[in-house]
């Protein structure tokens, strides 16, 4: 896998081929009008060589730029990977929690409905026991009216 240093490397590569690709044409005029043969010559086979190591360049940079993305997505899949990974535990330590809290919820729940029945059957028993209190008190009254 290539790093960006490579690609760096590639890229600059293919800028100075390209320059060199752009500037051949003034140097072959300036070979022709100062009659240099052996120039012309070499520029000639300059120019008929440039076009495959432009195309080779130009390959080597889209492989690296390639494996660059790769590189880059696979640092997204590992972080997506441990985002899961942290996900899943951080679930597993919630429900827990939540099954704590449910539980409490409801052992309250059940507690504070007793109490409620508890108050329920206090306030029955206090109700006979005023009934009974009157009906004694009535009784106590007829006695004292009787006696009177």
């Amino acid at each position: 896998m290539m790093d960006n240093n490579e690609y760096d490397l590639a890229k600059e590569s293919l800028a100075t081929l390209k320059a060199e690709h752009d500037n051949l044409p003034f140097s072959l005029r300036s070979a022709v009008a100062a009659g240099d043969a052996m120039e012309i010559v070499r520029i000639k086979q300059r120019q008929s060589m440039i076009g495959s190591e432009l195309g080779a360049a130009e390959l080597l940079l889209a492989r690296a730029n390639i494996n660059r993305v790769r590189g880059l997505l696979s640092v997204a899949h590992n972080r997506v990977a441990a985002a899961k990974t942290c996900s899943k535990e951080t679930d597993a330590v919630t429900s827990v929690a939540l099954r704590v809290l449910d539980d409490e919820r409801s052992r309250i729940n059940q507690e504070a409905t007793a109490g409620i029945v508890a108050i329920h059957r206090a306030e029955g028993d206090v109700t006979r026991l005023f009934n009974e209190l009157r009906a004694a008190e009535k009784s106590l009254d007829d006695l004292l009216s009787d006696v009177a």
